[in-house]
């Protein structure tokens, strides 16, 4: 997984899908990637997927604790915010645009675009 300047995508997990099976696999250093269904890193069979990826955001800096009127920390703790890392299209099978047909075992290289 990868964008087009080939700098690897490496944070989030790629899903396979289709009408009866799904297989994830979660994005390694490198953007690599080994998907498996019911048991980590079995595959999947053959057949036609649509693919999209999740989890691929960064968090930025949390921002400061709240306090009262009197300067105390109240006990609520802001979030971090999440920055996307790829184009919004891929979080879904519907508007990603990627598909793949799996014929027999071997890497599929995706490119992703970023926001």
């Amino acid at each position: 997984m990868a964008f087009p300047d080939g700098k690897p995508l490496s944070t989030g997990q790629v899903v396979f899908e289709s009408e009866k099976i799904s297989a994830m696999g979660k994005l390694s250093e490198d953007g690599s990637y080994t998907l498996g269904t019911d048991k980590e890193n079995n595959g999947l069979p053959r057949g036609k997927y649509r693919v999209f990826i999740t989890g691929a955001v960064t968090y930025g800096e949390a921002p400061p604790l709240p306090t009262d009127m009197y300067g105390r920390r109240t006990s609520v703790s802001p979030l971090a915010p999440s920055i996307a890392l790829i184009d919004r299209k891929y979080i879904s099978a519907e508007t990603s645009g990627l598909e793949v047909d799996i014929t027999k075992h071997m890497s599929y290289d995706i490119t992703v675009e970023k926001p």
